[in-house]
């Protein structure tokens, strides 16, 4: 294989510059884990998604694929924009016509992905967050005080730290230090820090950013992985089981959650910014 098929898609949105980008390449077998990281390095995007087609000759006609996840320094265990990155690309750009596509992942199992009047739908295990203790060292680099923080929770599925904050307001206006809180992390480990609130704004039940230096990107600008989280942490707060979801980085992005027992449903959009062949050789 000397050349592959690969797309930039902008994930969570419907404007070219907004919502979180992902790399989408079309690969016809498994490739080296070494190689995959260095084509995420070369992509420079917070995760690159390698998808490979099992019960059909190509992408186009397959319903089951292989699908992993690389930013530029490590494999995640779950991502959930290039997830929806790549069905796009098989729904919108190769013509898939199969109702259903199923993902099978390494660390999360089977993924489900289907058409909606309003965008794609994923169906992805929910990652159930618990109660600790406030981990005051994490706020000072984060740039949190400490009584702003309402609760404090970590999420072992996906290794992530969610704190939740008084306001929208305090979100918006964080200028975490990366260089220190890289330095910071507990004995459980941390993969990433959630810092959410609940939305005053009509549209919206609350809000959210990301920050994972610990996996080589400061800021992910748009996120469906930490919304599995999210979405069980804010039925235990509001009782409901839909929100509108937004994510406020400066990219910003938005989402649709609904929950199912031990799963959840991500809904959002997604365009295409670019298609080229990757030279291997």
């Amino acid at each position: 294989m000397s050349e592959l098929t690969i797309f930039t898609i902008d994930s969570f949105t419907t404007k070219p510059f907004t919502g979180n980008p992902a790399a989408v390449c079309l690969c016809n077998h498994p490739l080296d884990e070494q190689l995959m990281l260095n084509i995420a390095k070369e992509m420079n995007l917070s995760e690159t998604a390698f998808v490979v087609p099992i019960d059909g000759p190509d992408h186009k006609s397959a319903s089951i694929f292989q699908l992993r996840w690389f930013t530029p320094a490590v494999e995640v265990p779950l991502c959930g924009h290039a997830t929806l990155a790549t069905a796009h690309v098989l729904f919108n750009e190769l013509g898939n016509t199969n109702e259903l596509l199923t993902f099978e992942t390494i660390k999360s199992g089977e993924l489900f992905v289907t058409k909606a009047k309003d965008g794609l739908q994923m169906n992805f295990p929910q990652g159930k967050p618990e109660s600790i203790k406030i981990f005051e060292e994490i706020l000072v680099p984060l740039g949190i005080k400490k009584e702003d923080v309402i609760q404090m929770s970590y999420c072992n599925v996906l290794a992530d730290l969610v704190i939740e904050v008084k306001s929208v307001e305090i979100i918006t206006q964080l200028k975490p230090d990366y260089s220190k809180l890289i330095k910071i992390n507990d004995p459980e480990g941390i993969n990433g820090v959630i810092v959410t609130a609940k939305d005053e704004r009509e549209e919206y039940d609350f809000a959210s950013r990301y920050f994972v230096p610990w996996v080589g990107v400061d800021e992910d600008p748009v996120t469906g992985a930490i919304h599995t989280i999210l979405g069980p942490y804010w039925v235990e707060k509001m009782g409901n089981k839909m929100f509108n979801a937004f994510q406020a980085s400066e990219r910003t992005g938005e989402m649709q959650l609904q929950l199912f027992e031990e799963r959840i449903i991500l809904q959002g959009k997604a365009i295409t910014m670019m298609k080229g062949k990757l030279k291997l050789v």
